[in-house]
């Protein structure tokens, strides 16, 4: 019956191998056939003979058995790419013979046995919490894997006790066949079960890594517009279950074209890469970042008050603006335009936002850019700003100074007025607006 469930082992872990070999896996996957070794390697040891005492022989096994769970120990965080324990792992295995051995010439054996059986139940916990820190990633067969390691670390762990009462090779006794039987199917019931989930989760990791590539924006990592829907869909949902508050930031990098026509496309895509990580940078972990046009962004802020996306965005802003663009001999310095709503404003879609969002940046572009506006409540209307600012109380951020004599567009703001003046003086003349800088430029989409 050992040598059987040895070649099963055998075979399980050589297909392991054949697989990932062939499939170009990362070699740290291959950890999973060190398990499979140890346990033929201690297989064999049972059931052969060796110029070993039988005592010392048996010993040796058990400590191939620790070992086999060790390396799965080890197996699973490498898949997760944490630290290397196989010094752990090889401790954990020593200490049990320097124990046993000393629990033998005490007139022990039990104790011996008793550890044995705690080491393995604690090194299959350990497995089962190796992958369920892991558990972020959506994986299916992830959580299947956790249960199946903690159930034969409970196991293991209730049978610790009985261990001197127990046949071999379930206890200290004397071996009996249903004993030799239920050892060896659990034996392969764990390992067939744990090979099959382990290749199920590379295939799911390698299908999740698609379908992420196909929601990324090549260029600067942002999510792209695919993903800005899907999230949408999902906040909605969020909100209408929790009354989750969300805030939208959308900004846009100012005189685009002027750059790409002054220094060229490379460097009009390098402008565009600094613009994305700037915004990284400012928003929380929790927060998204998508491009949705060719120069033109929005940030998704779950659970964000205004006042605390306001200050996202001004962030942002200062940030890019003091970021100098060094490609090859050129320095350049670009600006952003941003535009700031949230669903504090009475908002009853998600979507709202993120159009109340667009058209203060609008106005911002319109007031004279590298500004950020907040919209205070719905709805700015495209078609006229000035009725908009009226009605709609637009007020420019506080953290962005604005006198009426530098500002072409007659903007009228202090650091904590809500404005209810126009957008524009009439007469006034206006400097290029954004939708004038969308259709001279021919940035495509990502």
């Amino acid at each position: 019956m050992v040598a059987c469930s040895a070649v099963v082992l055998a075979l399980l872990g050589a297909s392991l191998l054949l697989s990932w070999a062939g499939s170009g896996r990362p070699k740290r996957l291959w950890w999973w056939t060190l398990p499979f070794l140890f346990a033929v390697a201690s297989a064999a040891l049972l059931v052969g003979d060796s110029f070993l005492v039988r005592e010392w022989q048996e010993r040796i096994a058990v400590a191939g058995v620790i070992l086999t769970h060790g390396f799965a120990w080890q197996a699973a965080r490498a898949f997760d790419q944490r630290s290397n324990v196989v010094g752990t792992a090889l401790a954990v295995a020593l200490g049990w013979v320097s124990f046993d051995v000393a629990a033998q010439s005490l007139g022990l054996p039990a104790v011996g046995g008793v550890a044995r059986t705690l080491c393995v139940a604690a090194l299959n916990g350990l497995i089962a919490w190796e992958f369920w820190r892991g558990r972020d990633e959506a994986l299916p067969s992830r959580r299947l894997l956790v249960a199946l390691m903690g159930f034969f670390a409970g196991l293991s762990a209730l049978r610790a006790p009985f261990v001197p009462f127990l046949p071999a090779p379930l206890g200290l006794g004397a071996p009996e066949v249903w004993a030799v039987v239920a050892y060896n199917a659990a034996v392969v019931a764990q390992a067939s079960a744990t090979v099959a989930l382990v290749v199920a989760m590379s295939r799911e990791r390698v299908a999740l890594a698609n379908y992420e590539m196909a929601l990324r924006d090549h260029l600067t990592g942002a999510l792209n517009r695919r993903a800005f829907d899907q999230e949408l869909l999902l906040l909605e949902n969020e909100r209408s279950s929790d009354a989750v508050g969300v805030a939208a930031l959308v900004f846009d990098i100012d005189n685009f074209k002027t750059i790409n026509d002054r220094f060229g496309h490379d460097v009009g895509d390098v402008v565009i890469v600094e613009a994305a990580a700037a915004a990284q940078r400012s928003i929380r972990a929790r927060d998204a970042l998508f491009r949705i046009g060719g120069e033109e962004f929005v940030c998704l802020l779950p659970g964000a008050t205004l006042a605390q996306a306001e200050a996202v965005a001004e962030r942002l802003r200062r940030s890019f603006a003091e970021t100098r663009i060094r490609v090859g001999d050129h320095v350049v310095r670009a600006t952003l335009s941003v535009g700031v709503s949230s669903t504090e404003l009475d908002c009853a879609h998600v979507a709202e936002i993120v159009s109340f969002a667009d058209e203060a940046m609008y106005l911002a572009k319109d007031a004279g850019r590298n500004r950020t506006i907040v919209s205070n409540r719905p709805r700015i209307r495209r078609s006229d700003p000035r009725q908009a600012a009226r009605s709609n109380a637009i007020r420019v951020s506080p953290y962005v100074r604005v006198s009426s004599g530098s500002n072409p567009a007659g903007v009228i703001a202090s650091a904590s007025v809500v404005s209810s003046q126009t957008i524009s003086a009439p007469g006034a003349s206006q400097p290029p607006s954004r939708a004038e800088d969308k259709a001279r430029s021919p940035s495509p989409r990502p």
